[in-house]
């Protein structure tokens, strides 16, 4: 094979696998991320978007639903104390793998602020997920 024919079979296989990715938009802000519960693919960007309520939040990776207890065995999902901006994660996780997360500024957690990614398969996804309205 020629190398005009690998840089175009690697050129078409990137595109391919980027029309399949999306982004996920979840708003940070008003005491909860929306949406709370989101389904999404390995690839997937998640976009978390810190709203202008002028409020500080994070982004902490947890064990369990609704824990307000900061993971010891993972940190993928970790972000400093925002009130404004995005901040993308890119999904790696293999399908059938929940991840959850919360805020840990004062007791954002304790009034509801987490929430629950669930990778599944591309058969198990419709369409593409965003966030609702805060």
């Amino acid at each position: 094979m020629s190398i005009t024919m690998k840089f175009l079979f690697l050129f078409v296989a990137c595109f391919v696998l980027a029309a399949y990715a999306d982004d996920v938009v979840i708003k940070v802000g008003n005491l909860k991320y929306d949406p709370q519960t989101v389904d999404v693919k390995n690839g997937d960007t998640l976009v978390f978007t810190w709203l202008s309520d002028g409020s500080q939040h994070d982004v902490i990776q947890s064990d369990s639903k609704g824990s307000c207890t900061a993971s010891t065995k993972l940190t993928s999902l970790k972000t400093e104390i925002k009130s404004s901006g995005t901040w993308n994660y890119t999904v790696t996780e293999a399908a059938n793998t929940k991840m959850w997360y919360f805020c840990s500024v004062a007791s954002h957690c304790e009034s509801g602020m987490y929430g629950t990614i669930n990778v599944v398969s591309d058969d198990d996804i419709p369409s593409t997920a965003t966030g609702g309205s805060v």
